[in-house]
C-alpha cells in the first residue's frame, strides 16, 4: 500500500502533462524544454518519454522518423528518437552560414536585438573565437549613422556599443532615412544630420569616459590623467577641431 501512492502521484503527473507543438527552427531547444518538463514530473522511463514526444510530433516531422514510429527501438528508445530528430530536422550548417552572410537589415528591431540574434546563428554555426567576425556582421546591418558610433566606441564591449546604437537610432529623424530626398529638403535633412552627429559625439564621449572611470577604479595608484576633448583623444596633435574642456598640451584658441 505504501509503495503505491508514489504511482499514482506519478500517474496523474503523466497525465497532466502537455508538451509544446514541436519547434522545427530549433529542435535542441524544444528538447532542452522537454527534457525539462520531464523532470519536473518526474519521468524518467525511455519508453513513456518516446510516446509523449511522438504525440506531440506534427505528421511532416513525424513521417522524417517514420521508421522509429512505428518500430520503437528495444533500447533507449527515447535517447535514439531525440537524436534523429535533431539531426533530420535541425538547419545545416552552410544553410546557417548563408544566413548569417544574407541576414535581413535592421528592420523593426533595435541594434541590442539585432546582436542577440547574429549572436545566435554564429553559435550554432561555427567555433567559438569569433568576436570580429560578429562585430563586421553586426555593423554591416546598422543604418550608417549608427554604424559611425564603432571607431570612437571600439575599446567598449559589443553589447554596450549595441546600447548606445539604440539610442542613435531611437533619436532618427524619420526623413534620415529618405533615399531621394528633395532639393528643397535638403538644408533640413543636413541640419538634421548635423544634430544627429552631435548626438553621437555626446553618447560616445560619455561612453569612453564611463568605460575610463572604470578602469581608473580598478587602478588606484594610476595618477589622473588630463581631461581631453574627444578630437585630441582621437587624434592626438593630428586634431583639426577642439571643444572645451579640453587640456591638450599646446592648445591656444580651440575651433567649435
Amino acid at each position: 500500500m505504501s509503495q503505491a501512492q508514489p504511482t499514482s502521484d506519478l500517474t496523474m503527473s503523466a497525465v497532466a502533462l502537455k508538451l509544446p507543438p514541436f519547434w522545427t527552427n530549433d529542435p535542441s531547444l524544444w528538447f532542452s524544454q522537454v527534457d525539462a518538463q520531464f523532470g519536473t514530473r518526474g519521468i524518467s522511463a525511455q519508453r513513456t518519454r518516446f510516446d509523449y514526444v511522438v504525440a506531440s510530433l506534427p505528421f511532416e516531422v513525424a513521417s522524417e522518423v517514420r521508421d522509429l514510429v512505428l518500430a520503437p527501438p528495444a533500447h533507449a528508445p527515447y535517447d535514439k528518437l531525440r537524436e534523429a530528430l535533431i539531426r533530420l530536422t535541425s538547419v545545416p550548417r552552410h544553410t546557417r552560414i548563408q544566413q548569417l552572410l544574407n541576414a535581413d537589415e535592421l528592420g523593426d528591431r533595435c541594434p541590442s536585438q539585432l546582436l542577440r540574434h547574429r549572436r545566435q546563428l554564429i553559435a550554432d554555426s561555427m567555433p567559438t573565437g569569433n568576436d570580429d567576425f560578429l562585430t563586421e556582421l553586426f555593423l554591416q546591418r546598422l543604418p550608417p549613422h549608427a554604424r559611425a558610433i564603432h571607431a570612437p566606441c571600439a575599446q567598449l564591449r559589443l553589447d554596450t556599443i549595441a546600447a548606445i546604437a539604440n539610442r542613435v537610432v531611437e533619436s532618427l529623424p524619420a526623413t534620415v532615412n529618405s533615399i531621394s530626398p528633395k532639393s528643397s529638403e535638403m538644408p533640413q535633412l543636413r541640419t538634421q544630420i548635423a544634430e544627429l552627429q552631435r548626438k553621437v559625439e555626446e553618447l560616445t564621449i560619455a561612453a569612453t569616459s564611463s568605460h575610463s572611470r572604470a578602469t581608473r577604479r580598478l587602478t588606484p595608484t594610476d595618477t589622473p590623467s588630463s581631461q581631453l576633448c574627444w578630437y585630441h583623444r582621437r587624434f592626438g596633435k593630428a586634431a583639426k577641431k577642439c571643444t572645451q574642456p579640453c587640456d591638450f598640451s599646446g592648445n591656444e584658441s580651440p575651433s567649435s
